[in-house]
């Protein structure tokens, strides 16, 4: 009778245990809204040994297009289709995470019950928080990159003909050495006025040689005094340079090179007014109507003599007028202009020149893409 006792007993006791170790655990119980052609998730942690219990119903009484439970990340525990009442049921073989997806494909929003419980696997598992945190990892994926990189070079020769300049010279050229003869103001049927055509010599280059005028240089000197000037000049200009000087002893020479430095000259005797012209129009004005002023000029003087040296105009004509303001006397005018050629002498000659073809390879690298994810993790 004691042993039928103590059975009894014993088989009253089994089921409290047995109800006590099932009993649901609460984890959610919410409405949840899913907006047309959206995804709503919902993420809860779970112990190992739990039991999952699912409820979903549809408010609306409309289906919704697929419900997924999933094992974080992507391990699918159930999925289906136009959904309107769903209970289910899942064994939890290890703690996870897991994601309960709610997915509409109507344009109109879906409104639906979801009730999540757990029913732990002993008393120990009671404690366990099913609620997730975020945090931030870092995530690295690797592309694919071809690149062509430089591995080498080819060089190759071939024959080119190239100039080699052999020889330069500076020569001085006479543009016109003369004698030039302006009336006085009283003069009849003469005009006070005197007008001279310049030309530079024309620069060229060719394959063997080349000239190109780099200055001038200009002396104006009035009757006997200027003559007197120039030659006073002529013997300074032999005395500092000696042999240096050009052979001719013209110091105009000496002025256009700049060897030498022309003595000041003194006022005595008759003056001649001279302007320098750029284009033929200005120098026309000046030649048929000096009086009336208004033509412009690029450079003047006035005196018994006058020089200069230029680096502009260089090529082309310019003109030179001459004025003669002396009222009853005409004058004669020594008028010299020379300019400074650079002449070049080239040879030709072959060279081997140098062709270099840079060589490359495609070679492949994993390129890392590192981006910052949020990934969730139990409580």
């Amino acid at each position: 009778m004691k042993a039928t006792f103590t059975i009894i007993s014993f088989l009253l006791i089994i089921p409290k245990v047995l109800l006590a170790q099932l009993s649901p655990v609460e984890v959610a119980d919410l409405s949840v809204k899913v907006p047309g052609l959206e995804t709503t998730e919902l993420y809860y942690g779970f112990e190992e040994g739990d039991e999952l219990k699912f409820n979903y119903q549809d408010f609306s009484k409309k289906s919704i297009k697929q419900i997924e439970i999933v094992e974080y990340p992507s391990n699918v525990k159930y999925s289906g289709y136009e959904v309107k009442e769903l209970t289910k049921t899942i064994k939890i073989n290890k703690r996870g995470i897991y994601i309960f997806r709610f997915i509409n494909s109507a344009l109109g929003q879906r409104v639906g019950s979801v009730k999540i419980s757990r029913v732990p696997v002993n008393d120990k598992a009671l404690g366990f928080n099913p609620n997730i945190n975020w945090k931030e990892v870092a995530d690295t994926t690797y592309a694919i990159v071809k690149k062509k990189e430089l591995v080498g070079q080819d060089t190759t020769y071939k024959m080119v003909n190239v100039r080699e300049l052999v020889n330069t010279e500076t020569l001085v050229e006479e543009l016109f050495n003369k004698k030039e003869q302006v009336a006085a103001q009283m003069t009849m049927g003469k005009a006070s006025e005197s007008l001279l055509t310049i030309t530079m010599p024309r620069n060229y280059n060719t394959e063997l040689e080349s000239r190109e005028v780099v200055a001038w240089a200009y002396w104006i000197g009035v009757g006997q005094e200027g003559h007197n000037a120039f030659e006073a000049n002529k013997a300074k200009y032999m005395k500092a340079l000696g042999g240096v000087a050009n052979a001719t002893g013209n110091p105009l020479i000496g002025l256009a090179l700049n060897q030498f430095a022309f003595l000041p000259t003194g006022n005595a005797g008759s003056n001649v007014a001279y302007y320098f012209f750029q284009d033929q129009a200005n120098a026309e004005m000046f030649w048929h109507n000096h009086d009336a002023k208004g033509w412009r000029f690029f450079d003047q003087g006035n005196g018994v003599s006058g020089y200069g040296r230029k680096e502009a105009p260089l090529q082309g004509t310019f003109y030179l007028g001459l004025h003669n303001d002396n009222v009853y006397n005409d004058i004669n005018v020594d008028v010299k202009f020379v300019a400074v050629v650079q002449k070049k002498t080239y040879q030709t000659k072959q060279i081997k020149q140098p062709i270099v073809t840079p060589r490359y390879e495609e070679k492949v690298y994993k390129q890392p893409n590192v981006s910052i994810k949020k990934v969730p993790t139990h409580s």
